[in-house]
């Protein structure tokens, strides 16, 4: 089950990454954008995280 997970959290930060770009050039909205990046980072993390715990079991 948990075999997908880091794939499925990457593709959220790559996903909120975009949509924060996006946002940030069309609407200038400074404060959302950071928002979604700081979001996408912890989901790169949590997915690193997910990623080592399953390559030591």
């Amino acid at each position: 089950m948990y075999k997908y997970f880091p794939a499925i959290l990457i593709f959220l930060s790559v996903f909120l990454g975009l949509i924060a770009l996006l946002g940030a050039i069309k609407d200038g909205s400074d404060v959302l954008a950071v928002f979604l990046i700081t979001l996408s980072a912890w989901f790169a993390a949590l997915s690193k995280f997910y990623s080592l715990k399953q390559n030591k079991t």
